[in-house]
């Protein structure tokens, strides 16, 4: 029980809008940043993609996810801290 509420009282940080998008020459999924050249990671597959942009979302305090499609158009998008409310 007192470890669930240490964990749930951690203080959430970091603010942005992150875009999970497909890189067609790589044939990677990446996660971006943005206002950043490079991704903050890739992966094989959308879904590992969506689940290492969860945990990205979960640390934020304030921000926003956006899911794109192979062809770029936005599939999802959620936003998280302030923003959400």
């Amino acid at each position: 029980m007192f470890l669930k509420w240490l964990f749930s009282a951690r203080k959430k940080t970091g603010n942005g809008t992150y875009h999970i998008i497909w890189d067609s020459d790589a044939s990677k999924w990446l996660i971006k940043k943005d206002g950043e050249k490079n991704p903050l990671s890739n992966h094989e597959t959308k879904k590992s993609a969506l689940v290492a942009g969860d945990k990205i979302a979960n640390k934020l305090a304030d921000g926003q996810l956006v899911v794109h499609k192979m062809d770029g158009d936005i599939q999802k998008s959620v936003k998280f801290g302030r923003q959400a409310a």
